[in-house]
């Protein structure tokens, strides 16, 4: 798709839901099986972004780009190390 495109820039890429670090870290540690407890500590930046969702409309738009798997299929494919076949350069080379 993208190795196929003329478009060049910048492009988000996302499964389209916001997720809190919180969030996160209950995927990671469901996916790892590691379970730890979390220490809340204030944040010394004050405009700190809490949530953050990836606007993919350009990148659906120019690229045809739709997300084909979800958070936590990608987490746990990356942790096997299966991964690495889900990403490719503008080239057509596998990254890993």
């Amino acid at each position: 798709m993208a190795a196929e495109s003329a478009n060049i820039g910048i492009y988000n890429v996302g499964t389209g839901k916001s997720y809190s670090i919180n969030q996160m870290l209950e995927k990671v540690m469901d996916a790892t099986g590691i379970h730890l407890e979390p220490r809340h500590v204030p944040t010394p930046i004050d405009n700190y972004v809490r949530h953050t969702l990836a606007d993919t409309t350009k990148a659906k738009r120019e690229l045809g780009f739709e997300a084909k798997i979800t958070l936590d299929e990608g987490l746990r494919l990356m942790l096997s190390g299966r991964g690495a076949g889900l990403v490719r350069t503008p080239e057509g080379k596998l990254l890993n």
